[in-house]
């Protein structure tokens, strides 16, 4: 039981990391649109890696919600992950804790079973959402981009004031999502774990001469 609860904790967790990215990255967009007079005046130019970073913060978040819709009637030995997740939100009510917006969006995803071998792919895709996400929002990338796309001199002139910097946020996002599946990797329907299946996985990508993913390595040690 002390197991399945703290996975329901995980869950909730890295799904408050997560959305937070993708706030944060649809905020960093809008305050260019709104502080830069290039953008707020004429037709904004949606070349900009601000359009490219906003759109990674939602990418993660629907694709972290498809991966938990496919999970919650798994079994974690005295309910199923909704039932644990559902548990988080009577003892807040108990304790007369303040609503939790993230917790109640959990709540309301809409759940769709998947077996172990897709869960593990997007589990998979998820990590790697997140792992782009905190690339793209560094500072140098940003100005990389920049630079390319309007010149060293002129990258000042096309970003957002002042700042809103996210790179924290979204190495947490990375963080808990890895710590996620580590929560999940001895989970399944019934047939199979999530570890199986990246086990499987990472002996099919040495069979065809790939080498080891990373990601698989990080989530099996």
């Amino acid at each position: 039981m002390a197991a399945a609860a703290r996975t329901a904790k995980q869950i909730l967790k890295a799904y408050k990391a997560v959305r937070r990215v993708e706030v944060l990255t649809q905020a960093k967009l809008d305050a260019l649109l709104e502080t830069n007079a290039q953008y707020k005046l004429f037709e904004p130019d949606t070349r900009h890696p601000y359009h490219v970073i906003a759109s990674s913060g939602k990418s993660a978040a629907k694709e972290f919600e498809a991966l938990i819709a496919g999970v919650l009637q798994w079994e974690l030995g005295s309910g199923s992950i909704a039932e644990e997740i559902d548990k988080v939100k009577a003892r807040q009510i108990v304790d007369e804790t303040a609503a939790d917006e993230d917790l109640d969006a959990l709540r309301a995803i809409q759940q769709n079973v998947l077996t172990e071998a897709d869960a593990a792919k997007m589990l998979l895709t998820l990590f790697s959402s997140v792992n782009v996400t905190r690339t793209i929002v560094s500072t140098s990338i940003i100005n990389g981009d920049l630079a390319i796309l309007h010149g060293k001199r002129n990258v000042p002139r096309h970003k957002e004031k002042p700042e809103v910097k996210i790179t924290t946020e979204c190495g947490d996002a990375v963080r808990e999502v890895k710590k996620l599946a580590k929560e999940l990797r001895d989970c399944g329907n019934g047939s199979s774990t999530i570890r199986q299946e990246l086990e499987k996985n990472q002996v099919l990508r040495e069979l065809s001469g790939q080498g080891k993913d990373f990601a698989i390595q990080s989530f099996l040690k």
